[in-house]
């Protein structure tokens, strides 16, 4: 009955008969041919209010066929999947309406997301590859420590590079022939034949900021909502734009050491006042997050992307947030523990 519209023609058109057959046998001016002319028209009323309140309102006529639209089925976790169905009932007052109009629009955290991806029981294979240096890698290798992921740390060996008169190394003189070999076999196509590359279950994400947010997203590092996610994303900017100044000034001893001691605060304060409110430690939500990890990458790395880590420390230890997230950072357990246990590598270039 719910699945088509009532036919309400026919009978109409047979009860007019029988009536008037009634009222003909009785002369068609008795009381009881009034009485029932009236409750026939009583009866004939509630019969076309009901099918008018039973037709599908979506159809444009009782002869074309009922119309299919996505329903939203809900699974745990709040999941929206999408699966074509008919209409659902609300009420006889409110006629048919389409499932998706009834369905919650409720949207799962992202840590609810990857666990529904994740229910088969089956973890990502992960293999990060890069040379055996700190450098751009060093950061998703936090990462993994952060969220304990096991992973593949594939180092590709390089040897120690000549030195130049001046004292810089000569990096022409730098021999890498595994990661020759990798880059003429194609294995590194997926990073335009450089490195860091990632490997997931196979597919390969080339990039280190690529790589990054990727597994901002995959291991829970990347807030409790799309906002944040955002913001995160903002602070992992902000971090870039630092390095790149530095990159043009560094060459310089004046323009370095103006920078060491005055820019770098300047650019710090600035990023506390783009953060959203805190209650703190974090820089950014209630947890670690890929924002201060690379935040904690960039500023307390010795030999990292800056050569003098005292000057640094006394730039970011007057931001109080920064230097609160920094100390968070600093006394994660996982963090700390990779620290202390990672590979040495070649320190020389840990400023690449």
């Amino acid at each position: 009955m719910f699945g088509q519209s009532l036919p309400i023609e026919a009978p109409v058109l047979h009860l007019r008969v029988k009536v008037g057959q009634a009222a003909e046998s009785h002369g068609g001016t008795s009381r009881q041919g009034h009485l029932a002319l009236g409750l026939v028209g009583l009866m004939l009323m509630g019969v076309a209010v009901w099918g008018v309140l039973a037709r599908d309102p979506h159809a444009d006529s009782l002869s074309k066929p009922r119309r299919h639209v996505p329903s939203v089925a809900f699974a745990p976790g709040a999941i929206p999947v999408f699966k074509p169905a008919g209409f659902l009932p609300v009420s006889r007052q409110g006629g048919f309406r389409p499932a998706m109009e009834v369905a919650p629009k409720v949207m799962a955290p992202r840590a609810t997301l990857k666990a529904m991806a994740d229910s088969s029981g089956e973890t990502p294979a992960y293999k990060l590859t890069y040379f055996d240096i700190r450098g751009l890698a060093e950061t998703a290798r936090l990462m993994f420590a952060a969220a304990k992921q096991e992973y593949t740390d594939e180092r590709f060996p390089i040897s120690k590079p000549d030195i130049l008169p001046n004292g810089k190394p000569d990096f022409r003189s730098i021999k890498r022939p595994e990661f020759d070999a990798a880059k003429a076999a194609g294995r590194l196509d997926a990073s335009n034949g450089k490195a860091p590359l990632l490997t997931v279950d196979g597919a390969t994400i080339g990039q280190s900021k690529a790589i990054e947010r990727y597994l901002a997203k995959q291991l829970g590092l990347a807030g409790s909502n799309d906002i944040e996610a955002a913001q995160i994303d903002a602070v992992s900017e902000t971090v870039r734009d630092i390095k790149d100044a530095y990159q043009k000034v560094k060459d310089d001893d004046t323009t370095k050491e103006k920078f060491l001691k005055e820019d770098l605060n300047a650019a710090l304060v600035l990023l506390e006042k783009s953060l959203p409110k805190s209650s703190g430690p974090w820089l950014v939500g209630s947890t670690i997050s890929y924002a201060d990890i690379v935040v904690f990458q960039l500023l307390t790395d010795q030999g990292g992307a800056f050569d003098d880590s005292a000057k640094v420390k006394a730039a970011y230890s007057s931001v109080a947030r920064v230097n609160a997230a920094m100390e968070a950072t600093g006394s994660n357990t996982e963090i700390s523990e990779w620290i202390a246990n990672r590979p040495v590598g070649l320190y020389l270039f840990d400023n690449i």
